[in-house]
């Protein structure tokens, strides 16, 4: 659940890395960063998985021809809206995007549920289909109104949190979903907090059914699953989704940010303060222009070592690099609570070419701040972005050798 993907353009954003490591000491490093998203363009889609049930209909049959009426509907309806219901004969049916989905890309996600729902149950009289973006529903019985709970829990099986935020929030998501219209949507992205969630019901439900939906789906998350920071229920009337890591789309405007988190070590900091004292250190004495700082604590077993670095095309002028650096540090102390080793990284992946980044290497080893940056045109309207960067406290070789 937590990969990186593509987003719409939108103003410059912040990034941050921490790191712990213990070597009979202990050292900190922390890494802020600034991207510009470019337009994601049409997203490609895969199903998550199908639900084949009913009975079996036969080529040519009533239902059959019924069938393919509705799915040829859908198909010309989904360029124009992000969710409907309607019965064509004897074959009811539905279909809805997540209200953050483009018409565009809502079109591009029903048309593939179209013919993978064909595939994957050729002859079933019911079938559902989900997506991380839209869910396509037929049947030969008629189940709009009822809200229906049946589905498939998903968990982030790498981190854990102490959180209670994200239940909070999606909490309120659910109070908020049924009360809008057209589309039962609601959701929150909220970058200092690394949460971004949403709620949404099908578009046959009425308000009553989809509060009924949400706070059913919502208490089989809170029985499993609220340590895990990422989690998700798809049912067949309703979706809850909470992750670390954006993956709402078309929100113009919000600050959207990528944050991994890693403590590979199981040893603990024997000292709280010299940990406190070195974050405080780094965040007081990292300059804003130049971004770099490297400390100690501590004498001999109990020595931390930190880092901290902003990169390098981030304005000297803000609070940019302060920002970053605070986040960063927040993050840590959540993610990896009382660790001698942790690594905290935002970061957006952008499309770049081998070559430009060969290039980018050599001109950040033959640079005082061991920085390359550049930018390529991908075609008429698409520009990626690509950066690297070094550590100062590297050697040229170091740095060329990390690279």
């Amino acid at each position: 659940m937590h990969s990186c993907s593509s987003h719409p353009k939108s103003q410059p954003k912040q990034m941050a890395l921490l790191l712990l490591l213990p070597n009979k000491s202990l050292s900190l490093a922390i890494l802020c960063l600034l991207v510009h998203h470019v337009n994601a363009g049409i997203l490609s889609f895969s199903p998550i998985t199908a639900n084949c049930t009913g009975g079996n209909y036969t080529d040519n049959s009533i239902f059959s021809t019924n069938l393919n009426s509705l799915l040829s509907t859908f198909n010309s309806k989904s360029s124009s809206s992000n969710s409907t219901y309607q019965i064509s004969g004897t074959v009811y049916g539905l279909f809805f995007c997540t209200g953050d989905l483009s018409q565009e890309n809502c079109q591009a996600c029903i048309q593939s549920a179209i013919k993978n729902i064909s595939e994957k149950c050729p002859s079933s009289k019911q079938a559902i289909i989900w997506y991380d973006y839209c869910e396509l529903r037929y049947s030969d019985t008629n189940f709009f109104g009822f809200p229906d709970t049946n589905g498939f829990s998903m968990i982030n099986p790498y981190e854990n949190t102490s959180s209670s935020e994200p239940m909070e929030v999606m909490s309120q998501l659910v109070k908020e979903a049924p009360s809008q219209v057209p589309v039962m949507f609601s959701y929150r992205a909220l970058p200092p907090e690394r949460l971004y969630a949403l709620a949404q019901c099908s578009p046959d439900l009425t308000a009553e059914g989809c509060s009924r939906c949400l706070t059913t789906i919502l208490a089989n998350i809170k029985a499993c699953c609220t340590m895990r920071k990422g989690w998700r229920y798809l049912a067949t009337s309703c979706w809850i989704r909470y992750e670390a890591t954006p993956f709402l789309q078309n929100l113009q405007g919000v600050y959207i940010e990528v944050t991994q988190s890693s403590c590979p070590y199981q040893d603990s900091i024997p000292n709280d303060l010299i940990l406190n004292d070195i974050l405080s250190d780094l965040m007081t004495n990292t300059p804003l222009k130049g971004g770099f700082y490297n400390t100690s604590e501590g004498e001999t077993m109990n020595k931390l070592y930190g880092l901290a670095l902003c990169r390098g095309d981030l304005a000297p002028q803000g609070d940019s690099c302060e920002t970053c650096l605070q986040n960063a540090r927040n993050s840590i102390l959540e993610d990896c609570t009382n660790k001698t080793q942790a690594i905290e990284c935002n970061q957006i992946a952008a499309n770049i070419t081998t070559g430009m980044v060969q290039g980018l290497i050599r001109d950040a080893v033959n640079s005082p701040t061991f920085l390359g940056v550049g930018k390529i045109a991908i075609n008429s309207s698409l520009e990626s972005y690509a950066l690297v960067q070094c550590t100062r406290d590297l050697s040229r070789e170091g740095c060329e050798d990390c690279l």
